[in-house]
């Protein structure tokens, strides 16, 4: 069957966590993962990232008291994982998973802009509702603002969370809960004490639609739905 890697060609390299490594600023990645957290139940532990990539968001939502667990295809990845971080880390795809306990908290920040074919977002989705407890939210973070990626000189069609793909979470048994955007300002504003209140600025006035780079859908999975029903849109 095909893995999700296979959809995203290039993406698996020798050098995949340095590049990683080079494009999040901690502390502002800080500031992004305390804001959603504002729209999550505080009694909801029990954390699931899904493509956790270097572990950086992974890392972030345990310091908000989550029992993070984490999953990535890339060997890369979870090898540099073991090596660094406490919480567990599976090697898994999720086209292919093998996880088969449930969670309270599904989060990913990049299966849903890697996955452009619908057949396999659907699937993709199908495999979150799995995953979640009822009432459990899922919570869905991607690139929003194709206008702002071009004029930063980004290139790659990425696929957006757009209101086709809310149809589908509904159609599928969740319940769209709230839609965030966040700013995405240069490193190098948080790492100069003086530029940092203007790095928190920007990303303050990236929440707003059209604005911010990052969009972030948060749903809740819906009682009584079954994942295998039959999706149609038209």
């Amino acid at each position: 069957m095909m893995n999700i890697y296979e959809i995203a060609s290039g993406y698996e390299s020798d050098d995949v966590v340095e590049k990683w490594l080079s494009r999040y600023e901690t502390e502002k990645e800080r500031c992004f993962i305390q804001y959603i957290n504002e729209f999550i139940p505080n009694n909801l532990n029990e954390f699931l990232e899904v493509g956790c990539g270097i572990g950086l968001h992974a890392k972030l939502w345990s310091e908000m008291g989550k029992n993070v667990t984490a999953s990535d295809y890339s060997m890369a990845f979870c090898n540099y994982i073991k090596k660094t971080y406490t919480f567990k880390i599976i090697h898994d795809d999720v086209l292919n998973t093998k996880i088969d306990r449930k969670f309270e908290i599904v989060f990913s920040m990049g299966v849903s802009t890697i996955v452009r074919e619908e057949k396999l977002r659907i699937q993709t989705f199908r495999v979150f509702n799995r995953y979640l407890i009822e009432n459990g939210f899922l919570i869905l973070s991607t690139t929003s603002n194709q206008s702002l990626l071009r004029f930063f000189g980004t290139k790659d069609n990425l696929h957006l969370l757009d209101k086709r793909d809310c149809q589908l979470l509904k159609l599928l048994g969740f319940r769209i809960v709230k839609i965030v955007y966040w700013g995405v300002t240069p490193r190098s504003l948080w790492h100069n004490p003086m530029l940092k209140k203007a790095g928190e600025l920007l990303e303050y006035i990236g929440r707003f639609p059209f604005l911010g780079i990052r969009k972030v859908v948060i749903c809740q999975k819906i009682t009584g739905i079954s994942s295998e029903k039959e999706v149609t849109l038209y």
